[in-house]
Parts: C-alpha cells; sequence; structure tokens
C-alpha cells in the first residue's frame, strides 16, 4: 500500500459537499448495486458555508435530500497492525483507507471499500479492515448520500493492541486528535507530491 507523502498536515479530516446523490435510483429501499461515485463528478458545491474540520465524524440531519458529503484526509496510525473502521450510513455510504482512497471522489471504486453500507436504508454499519504501519500517513476518503428522510454520517475506527485507540468500534464515533489530518493546500485533502 503506497505512502501518502504530505506537503502540510493540520488536524482533522474536512467535508465536502456534492449536489446530487450517488444512485440514480432515489426510489423505496434500493440496493447499492447502482451506487456510482462517478454521479458526483461536476455537481461539487464550492459555495457550500457547512465546509468545515472535523475531529470526531458523527453527524446527522445535515446532508440534503438527494445530496452527498465526501470526507476527505489522511490517518496516521501509531501501531502497526490490522486497523477496523466503520462507516454508520444513512442512507448510501463507503469508506476507503490507503491507496484505494487516492483518486478524486468521482473515480471511486465502491468495490474495494474497506466499509461498505451501500444502498437506501435507516442508519447501518459497514465494517472493514486493513493493515496500517505506524507512523505512516493514508489516504481516507468516505461518502454518504441522503436519498431522503434520515440522514447519519458517522465514522469510527479502532486500532490493534497497544494503540491508544483500541478500544472497540462504535456507532457514535470518535475523537481521532492525533489519527486524522488533511492538508489544507490540496483540494483533496491530501498531496500525493513529496
Amino acid at each position: 500500500m503506497p505512502i501518502v507523502y504530505q506537503k502540510h498536515l493540520a488536524s482533522g479530516l474536512y467535508i465536502r459537499k456534492f449536489d446530487r446523490y450517488i444512485n440514480a435510483d432515489t426510489s423505496g429501499d434500493h440496493t447499492g448495486d447502482n451506487d456510482d461515485p462517478s454521479r458526483l463528478e461536476g455537481f461539487y458545491d464550492s459555495t457550500w458555508v457547512g465546509e468545515e474540520v472535523l475531529t470526531t465524524v458523527n453527524r446527522s440531519g445535515v446532508i440534503a435530500d438527494l445530496d452527498t458529503h465526501v470526507i476527505c484526509g489522511v490517518v496516521r496510525p501509531d501501531v502497526s497492525g490490522t486497523w477496523q473502521f466503520r462507516i454508520r450510513a444513512d442512507d448510501a455510504g463507503y469508506i476507503w483507507v490507503g491507496s484505494n482512497a487516492e483518486p478524486l471522489e468521482w473515480d471511486l471504486n465502491k468495490d474495494n471499500a474497506v466499509g461498505d453500507a451501500g444502498g437506501a436504508h435507516g442508519a447501518v454499519n459497514g465494517d472493514g479492515s486493513v493493515t496500517l504501519t505506524a507512523g505512516q500517513l493514508y489516504a481516507l476518503k468516505a461518502m454518504v448520500g441522503d436519498r431522503g428522510g434520515g440522514d447519519a454520517f458517522i465514522i469510527d475506527f479502532s486500532g490493534p493492541t497497544g494503540s491508544q485507540w483500541s478500544a472497540a468500534l462504535s456507532n457514535t464515533g470518535r475523537d481521532g486528535t492525533g489519527f486524522y489530518f488533511h492538508n489544507p493546500d490540496a483540494p483533496n485533502g491530501y498531496n500525493l507530491n513529496s
């Protein structure tokens, strides 16, 4: 898994808004079969005033119907080993960590997401794991689209034994200060140039 090099790091992840739902099907409890990040291309809302830096990702009641929010940044593990990640989403939600998180939002492949909570539904978890090396920087991206009704966008993570973040995964997120970072000078939250 390639390392993500940074020119400048600041604490926390940041959030972006796209004026489009991730799936063309907005009816009922549709499946994630047609969830497609490429639908976001050209729909970034650069005028959105809700963009902010987050050290804890626990958001509900803030995604407008048929919009998609994307979290961007990097993570720096304190211990090498298997890390657990959870995305809790209402509706379609995905999380990518490492080299599969590096593309632009619309080039992401939902099939290699670490956590998959695709489709239309109430709040559900998409859990997965990835092996990370202590002190290295890895890209992180997560997205949740709301087809209507309630919404939720929560990210949680847990490190291996010996990590300060080794507690069990929760449905409320956790403070990622010292783990979550972003590059404020790069439009995607990180910069691949050393």
